[in-house]
């Protein structure tokens, strides 16, 4: 029996299909950015996730044409450096709480998984897409540092090669690619990708807990509480060049 929703708010909203948690980003507005209230909401979901035993397999997914856009650049531009690491921690946590949960994630991706939606993204056990899916964290003209634990899960799944790739060279893989390299298992038609991706996510929550608890082991990192993830040069200009659609002049290099 399908349970009815609960809202956190207008952009982010959870509800129940049976054994399956479904957890829909709609801020198409804004590409499905999300802004640090709503990392702290997918936060909260992820607790209800590990305490409602009835909840057997999570389904992610979008709106038409977005997944994310990764986190909010014009909120960053408003925050102070203190501020936006305190938002990077708030993401960690959220990325954390889920990578520890001992339940199949399945996603329909469409559209844009950028940034930190990208990180996010990793812990995805089934990921389908369309066509028009892309992959990537383009953080570099940013001013953003990517930490320890973000650059660990990079190379868990791509190699420590690919890392310097992606993220130096600010790459975005299109859809065949991120399924050569394993980001995506499977592209579908747009019309498809709802009904596949729901279909898979109560397949999955019919799986042996027992059986998934091991993954746990996985995580055993520690997190980077202290690490500044906001360059105190670089990180303003990098979010108000994104902004205004211009080419970023970073102080550290042209000073």
């Amino acid at each position: 029996m399908e349970m009815p929703a609960e809202q956190s708010s207008k952009d982010i909203v959870f509800s129940k299909q049976g054994a399956v948690g479904v957890v829909t980003i709609q801020r198409p507005e804004a590409g499905n950015a999300l802004t640090r209230e709503m990392w702290q909401e997918l936060y909260e979901i992820g607790r209800k996730l590990h305490e409602d035993k009835n909840i057997r397999s999570v389904l992610f997914e979008g709106t038409a044409g977005a997944f994310t856009a990764g986190s909010d650049i014009r909120e960053f531009s408003r925050m102070t450096i203190e501020e936006a690491d305190e938002a990077f921690r708030t993401m960690e946590k959220t990325i954390r709480c889920f990578e520890t949960l001992p339940k199949p994630i399945i996603a329909a991706v469409d559209g844009p998984v950028f940034g930190a939606g990208f990180i996010f993204s990793l812990r995805f056990d089934y990921t389908i897409g369309t066509a028009g899916a892309r992959m990537g964290i383009p953080v570099a003209r940013l001013g953003i540092r990517l930490g320890a634990a973000f650059l660990r899960r990079i190379e868990k799944a791509l190699g420590t090669k690919q890392v310097r790739a992606l993220v130096a060279g600010s790459h975005i893989y299109n859809a065949e690619e991120a399924r050569q390299l394993g980001l995506l298992q499977e592209i579908v038609p747009e019309r498809q990708l709802r009904e596949k991706a729901s279909a898979k996510a109560e397949e999955a929550a019919r799986v042996s807990p027992g059986t998934l608890e091991v993954f746990n082991r996985w995580m055993d990192e520690t997190t980077d509480d202290q690490f500044l993830y906001a360059d105190p040069e670089d990180f303003h200009e990098g979010c108000l060049a994104f902004i205004e659609k211009r080419e970023p002049r970073f102080p550290s290099v042209y000073s």
